[in-house]
């Protein structure tokens, strides 16, 4: 197998990457569909999204096999690969406190893109399969990570904050917040307008049971609003139990 722990649907297989190349290709999609969809001003010589997390991480990575292409990827790092000392990319943002101290297995995840061409929901839904798969393997619990609303206006998506806040927020033991550049949460919204202002990733989150941490981080550098999600494998909803099986 191309892949660890590889799965297939179609022309699409979906697992761990364990090649240079693959990786590489993955940082290159993240260039291309993620950082320049935020943020074109976020050139490097080199065209790719490529920091030191990449080396400590792994890749989740969906591929077409009929073009040979990397059309989706995650990157993830559990906590027993968390090396000693060093900061989640989640901690840049907010404090993690009660989650590091949670006394559960955790991955974070980070740069999720899926590229343009394959948006129709079954790369992604292929791609959360397979981060199931590497939860169970690692007795992993609870998944979180940041996502990100489009520009850092946070006037834009005060009804989806407010529908956040009223409807998604985590229990009060996992509680995390922005260190800066922080966004409150209001309380009146339109549902409406909150469902259209809400991320399409997001949403997908929060049907698969995730909750969010009160408050919003501004992240000037990106381009983005970024709150927080965390998702209980051990109480997770019936769309993410279809994904799964």
């Amino acid at each position: 197998m191309r892949l660890i722990d590889e799965i297939q649907c179609g022309n699409i297989i979906c697992g761990v990457a364990k090649n240079k190349v693959d990786i590489e290709a993955a940082e290159k999609l993240r260039y291309d569909m993620l950082l320049m969809d935020f943020n074109t001003e976020n050139t490097n010589t080199n065209a790719t999204d490529k920091s030191e997390y990449d080396d400590i991480c792994e890749h989740l990575i969906a591929i077409d096999t009929d073009t040979n292409e990397v059309v989706g990827t995650y990157r993830v790092l559990a906590s027993n690969k968390l090396p000693k000392g060093k900061m989640w990319v989640t901690e840049h943002e907010f404090d993690i406190s009660n989650l590091r101290n949670c006394g559960e297995g955790i991955v974070e995840l980070s740069r999720a893109v899926v590229h343009t061409d394959y948006r129709n929901g079954s790369v992604i839904k292929m791609l959360w399969k397979a981060l199931f798969n590497y939860a169970v393997k690692y007795n992993i619990r609870y998944l979180f990570g940041t996502a990100s609303y489009h520009g850092v206006d946070k006037s834009k998506y005060t009804n989806s904050f407010a529908w956040l806040n009223d409807k998604y927020l985590v229990d009060d033991a996992l509680s995390c917040s922005p260190i800066e550049h922080t966004v409150a949460f209001g309380n009146s919204y339109d549902l409406e307008k909150a469902k259209d202002e809400t991320p399409s990733l997001i949403k997908g989150y929060l049907a698969m049971g995730s909750k969010v941490t009160k408050g919003a981080y501004i992240d000037y550098e990106f381009g983005s609003i970024d709150v927080l999600t965390i998702l209980d494998l051990k109480n997770v909803s019936r769309v993410f139990e279809r994904i799964i099986k």
